[in-house]
């Protein structure tokens, strides 16, 4: 892993130098045209501007074409075309399930994007015992670049490797740095067990920090957040006692969720603000928001066209997405998440576009978020998949948020489930339904829900297929990567 190129893209474009040479001079300001960090304030900025994900979507776009929820169309009945696009083109390695997603036209920026992140939270955590500032803040530094380099390492853990649930404890995972040194030393990957180790340490020790602290800002890395996180780390590890515990706690804070179905289901009748589900303004359950969406968006994403050709969000192929939601548009009963969560074809567009977040109509920044709607779905899980199963607050989790997603609601009854197995199916259907086009949701689950088989269609007929457990489920490293580091 080249992380001494990796120091010099985080560092040297915001204007700081940090020597780690053991020196006493560590943070002392050297030149008058170089800004040193020496208090916690700085470090914090350092942390905000060059980590807080937010180009994660536009490094990882390519994610998105792997999973079910895509498909290729080619309309024949189409009498005209929208703007030539041939970034169309640059994703058919990952559609089709290639053994590597590069192409020509196509490099993968994710892995060391993620080790930016990573660096920038080394950064902060080295530096703790010499910079200035207070116990507090320090500690909230502290918890902000655990949390950073938690999320980081989850990250890379859930592209490059197998699922932790399917992994064998000593089987490669990604490169654990924990320094910020400039180094031409190239590492092997750590285990599986190393690594989410290490996921497990920096998220604790960011909800020890953070606990006391109050949340200032929705943009900013608190406890809530970390909450959500380390209930996702649990979740994945299927540590259900823990993801009970988190969950549990973190509907203290907040247990509120955007009730939809109060909303006109025809857009035209709602404005602008009200469009996007992300909006910050109008959507309490959002905990943090990150990912900048000025810069890729998924609406963007799946604007993709040449001619008559064009990705959509999956409508005919087998296991669809958009066949999963019942909505009777005359009436205008049922999932309301249909209506307002997608568009259809229209004038300007070819295929079926998400808007959950739609970087027109509102002015903000960001379109991923950590949501209590997935507290719900991971304590529903945690419920049905435990030891102990409790049908009793499986149902009560799941009915809780599809009322607030889906009128008139009849809520679920055991008698609706023939088995264990059908309902915990149906929890995870319910996760697809619900974090559909938020960070790389589908994707993760099916890696740890089975790796099921998958095909797509695409040009003249061809059909790609992905086997059940196929080794596409882990994406190759980066070229360069590999060239650097054979």
């Amino acid at each position: 892993m080249k992380t001494h190129q990796l120091f010099k893209y985080v560092v040297i474009p915001v204007g700081y130098l940090i020597f780690s040479t053991g020196c006493s001079d560590f943070l002392e300001r050297s030149s008058s045209d170089l800004i040193i960090p020496e208090h916690a304030e700085d470090f914090k900025e350092l942390l905000q501007g060059e980590a807080y994900f937010k180009e994660l979507f536009e490094k990882s776009a390519f994610a998105i074409y792997m999973t079910d929820d895509v498909e290729y169309r080619n309309d024949d009945e189409q009498s005209w075309s929208s703007v030539s696009h041939s970034d169309l083109f640059i994703y058919q390695d990952a559609y089709g399930w290639a053994p590597e997603v590069e192409n020509d036209r196509l490099a993968d920026a994710c892995f060391s994007y993620l080790y930016t992140q990573i660096l920038t939270a080394n950064i902060c955590l080295t530096a703790l015992d010499k910079m200035k500032g207070t116990t507090q803040e320090k500690k909230i530094l502290e918890g902000q670049a655990c949390f950073t380099r938690a999320f980081a390492y989850f990250l890379l853990a859930n592209f490059y490797a197998r699922a932790y649930n399917e992994a064998d404890a000593d089987d490669p995972c990604v490169p654990l740095v924990l320094e910020p040194d400039p180094t031409m030393d190239k590492p092997l990957p750590a285990t599986i067990e190393t690594i989410w180790n290490r996921i497990d340490k920096d998220i604790t020790q960011a909800l020890v920090c953070l606990k006391h602290e109050p949340e200032t800002s929705i943009y900013e890395i608190g406890y809530m957040a970390s909450l959500v996180l380390a209930t996702r780390i649990a979740l994945f590890k299927e540590n259900y006692e823990a993801v009970i515990s988190y969950g549990e706690e973190l509907l203290g804070f907040n247990s509120r969720l955007y009730d939809i179905t109060l909303l006109p289901s025809d857009k035209e009748e709602n404005d602008e603000s009200d469009r996007s589900f992300m909006n910050p303004f109008n959507n309490p359950e959002i905990i943090w928001m990150f990912d900048n969406g000025k810069k890729a968006s998924y609406t963007r994403q799946l604007r993709l066209s040449v001619y008559r050709e064009y990705f959509t969000i999956s409508t005919q192929s087998t296991g669809a997405l958009l066949p999963l939601f019942t909505y009777d548009e005359k009436s205008g009963e049922g999932d309301k998440r249909l209506p307002l969560w997608f568009n259809p074809p229209g004038m300007l567009t070819f295929g079926w576009e998400p808007v959950k977040y739609d970087s027109y109509a509102v002015d903000y920044k960001h379109q991923n978020a950590f949501r209590t709607a997935e507290i719900y779905l991971s304590l529903a899980e945690a419920h049905a998949r435990k030891n102990s199963p409790d049908t009793e607050k499986v149902l009560y989790y799941l009915n809780v948020l599809r009322s607030h997603r889906i009128i008139p609601y009849t809520p679920l009854e055991n008698s609706d489930f023939s088995n264990f197995t059908t309902l915990i199916d149906f929890i995870w259907e319910e996760r697809r339904r619900e974090l559909c086009m938020e960070e790389h949701h589908r994707w993760w689950d099916l890696r740890r829900c089975g790796r099921p088989a998958l095909t797509h269609v695409w040009k003249n007929g061809a059909v790609f297929s992905l086997e059940k457990g196929g080794s596409a489920y882990v994406l190759t490293y980066p070229r360069y990567e590999r060239e650097y580091n054979p």
